[in-house]
């Protein structure tokens, strides 16, 4: 009887235990090094990096690495990864995946939800700038933390209202207002000025004209031998071309002013944003 009771219970526990452990079976694992580009202590130190910055912002920060992209371009085979294999929290999934190729030695990040705000066209480039010397040079493992430490800057300014962005770090401050009073004291300023500039030059020019006197005749001033022309001919000089560029319009993003992300729809109907970081 003792038998019996101790193979129900644990039972129970078995089907109580299963469906914890395929839950916990479905998380995105944040870092997938099919193409064996780190050592154990790299990966486990990686790893736990892009875990810590996950778990602070509740988003799914990523690295996969791949030795191809199975007939694919870069970007779909990223958004596809990206929806097929569970990534990004909430309702709106939100995280960044990179994928590094190194078939083709390109690289792509692909966001959705608030990683699209977080991570700007303006950010990606400069995201680029700080992984892309790392992996011309082999260093993987620098990479990928140098990867995390701009995704912790990126969620952490986009939390705080101002994400890295080019609008919103290199707009110019307006020059201040002017009043009508301020207009019209610089125009007498500028009037009395000149003025007094012009009254100058001419009373010195005015002092070395020693043998000048003043004339009642026109006469005076005529050359009594006249103006004689014998030739009179027109002769083409140059000409002048005037250029006046046409403004480009690239279609709308998801920011103000030419700021903000990119966007466009994955294969499986998601919205994401992102772009390639070009090849190292």
């Amino acid at each position: 009887m003792l038998k019996k009771i101790s193979a129900i219970l644990c039972a129970i526990c078995l089907i109580i235990a299963f469906p914890l452990a395929v839950l916990a079976d479905t998380s995105a694992v944040k870092l997938i090094d099919d193409a064996n580009l780190l050592s154990s202590a790299e990966y486990e130190e990686v790893l736990a990096t892009l875990e810590n910055v996950s778990s602070k912002y509740d988003v799914d920060i990523a690295v996969l690495t791949v030795n191809g992209l199975n007939g694919k371009p870069i970007r779909d085979f990223a958004d596809d990864y990206y929806d097929e294999h569970g990534y990004g929290t909430g309702e709106d999934k939100s995280g960044v995946l990179w994928v590094i190729d190194m078939d083709s030695r390109e690289s792509y990040i692909t966001t959705a939800g608030e990683g699209i705000s977080a991570v700007t066209d303006y950010g990606k480039d400069l995201l680029a700038g700080e992984v892309n010397p790392y992996l011309s040079s082999g260093d993987y493992s620098g990479a990928m933390k140098a990867y995390a430490a701009t995704m912790d800057n990126y969620f952490e300014q986009e939390r705080a209202g101002t994400p890295v962005d080019n609008y919103e770090q290199e707009t110019e401050p307006e020059p201040p207002e002017r009043t009508a009073g301020s207009y019209a004291a610089g125009g007498v300023v500028s009037v009395g000025a000149g003025f007094g500039l012009s009254f100058a030059a001419t009373s010195g020019m005015k002092r070395k004209m020693k043998s000048v006197r003043r004339q009642t005749s026109a006469t005076a001033y005529a050359d009594p031998h006249g103006l004689n022309l014998r030739e009179n001919t027109d002769r083409y000089l140059y000409h002048r071309i005037v250029a006046v560029p046409i403004p480009r319009n690239d279609g709308p993003r998801n920011g103000s002013m030419g700021g903000g992300s990119s966007v466009h729809m994955s294969s499986g109907g998601t919205m994401h944003g992102g772009g390639s970081l070009g090849k190292f």
